[in-house]
């Protein structure tokens, strides 16, 4: 705009297609042992052992328009505005539209003022803060019925073939809607000492709404699953970074760096009706998403304990189970530490890294 003021604008679109073909094929009742070859079993079948279909397509596609303004006032402050609007086939006309924005901002104070530029101690300061969203999709079919055809499915005794057409066992929501991505982050930067010190420090606090969640049903109702928005998983944190260099010379150099961070969740809104989701392991150990607890706790059986902590010992001299399952463990670490090595001689680099992790089940 003028020799103070630039403007710069960023647009486009995208078109992506995704398509997956998968043919398989299982067969059973070996003729030769040991010759692993589909002509050398009796019987061939195109769905699995579990029952689920080896030979089968599916398709999406997903459109995008994008747009990014960034304004800079004499390069130490900067405005950057930006957003998307993505639409995507694998959900209904209602949901299949999101737009999703973000800003940021930034300021150099090392340019910004006089008595801080070209001095020895304080070489860079940056502060920024920024908000930002994002929005994941489904996969295809998740709100629509499918019809599964197989051929060949039983044959009776007779020799008659007899060929079905079924219906999953999962049951389709046309509700579904995106997942909601938002993030809000704040940070510092700077560099000392003939930026021979550095610093990077963020603070942020992510949040996870409308999350793609599997849902089990009763079989009574003629389905097993299905797929509903539900729940929220708040992530808030702070990831520091410290660099030193410690020998800068013309052919050698040698940096440490160390980074440590802290993260803690929180998961909410989950419906009444479901209470609690499994989403890694079984319903009887594995990882859960509980209101009130951190993200991926861990819940099973364990032994019995007396009102002193012991473990209870049963008639049989073994210890005694719990007759249901409770929480067991978090695997969430309380900080993470990370140690980097970087020796270099001219074009040869000897590095190493260690990580150390404070808590976690």
């Amino acid at each position: 705009i003028n020799n103070d003021l630039s403007f710069d604008v960023l647009a486009g679109v995208n078109d992506r297609e995704l398509t997956y073909s998968q043919t398989g094929l299982t067969s059973k009742d070996q003729l030769v042992f040991g010759l692993l070859d589909h002509s050398n079993f009796v019987t061939h079948d195109i769905v699995s052992e579990g029952g689920g279909d080896l030979d089968y397509k599916t398709a999406q596609q997903s459109l995008a328009a994008f747009a990014t303004a960034t304004l800079d006032y004499k390069r130490f402050a900067y405005l950057v505005v930006g957003g998307r609007n993505s639409w995507t086939s694998t959900l209904e006309s209602d949901n299949r539209s999101i737009f999703y924005p973000n800003v940021s901002g930034s300021f150099i104070p090392t340019e910004a003022f006089a008595f801080l530029r070209n001095k020895k101690n304080i070489n860079y300061l940056k502060l920024r803060v920024g908000y930002s969203t994002a929005a994941n999709f489904p996969g295809p079919y998740s709100t629509r019925s499918v019809l599964n055809i197989a051929t060949r499915n039983f044959v009776t005794t007779s020799g008659a073939v007899l060929n079905t057409n079924s219906i999953p066992n999962f049951l389709p929501n046309a509700n579904l809607k995106p997942e909601l991505l938002q993030e809000l982050e704040a940070g510092i930067e700077g560099k000392f000492f003939q930026s021979r010190l550095s610093l990077d420090l963020t603070l942020y606090n992510r949040v996870a709404k409308d999350q793609i969640l599997n849902r089990d049903l009763d079989p009574a109702t003629g389905f097993t699953s299905q797929q509903i928005n539900a729940g929220q998983v708040a992530n808030k944190g702070i990831e520091a970074q410290v660099g030193y260099k410690i020998v800068k010379a013309k052919d050698w150099s040698w940096d440490l760096t160390g980074v440590w961070t802290l993260n803690t969740s929180m998961v909410s809104n989950i419906p009444a009706d479901l209470k609690e989701i499994v989403y890694a392991g079984y319903t009887t150990l594995g990882n859960f998403a509980i209101n009130g607890q951190p993200l991926g706790i861990m819940k099973g059986y364990y032994f019995q304990k007396n009102d002193k902590g012991q473990r209870i010992v049963g008639a049989s001299g073994d210890y005694l189970a719990s007759n249901s399952i409770g929480v067991i463990g978090d695997p969430n670490a309380k900080y993470k530490l990370t140690g980097i090595s970087s020796l270099t001689y001219k074009q040869f680099n000897f590095r190493f890294q260690f990580d150390y992790t404070c808590g976690g089940d």
